[in-house]
């Protein structure tokens, strides 16, 4: 149903849909997604790549870019 104010739509008026679980409406509200089904393999070596101090400068340059 949609309620009207001065002949112009405001406001829809649907059924309420029964008792949905947190996980089912937040990932019908697209705020999660469940776990993959395939599960990823723990990295083998811990961390990420080691920077230095010139290599951070570089990205950070690159990333401030000409603007």
């Amino acid at each position: 149903m949609i309620v009207t104010e001065r002949g112009e739509p405001r406001w829809r008026v649907s059924s309420y849909r029964g008792q949905d679980d947190a996980l089912a409406r937040a990932e019908r509200q697209g705020r999660y997604a469940p776990p993959a089904s395939k599960r990823v393999p723990w990295p083998e070596v811990v961390g990420g790549p080691r920077y230095e101090s010139k290599d951070v400068d570089a990205l950070l340059d690159d990333m401030k870019g000409s603007h």
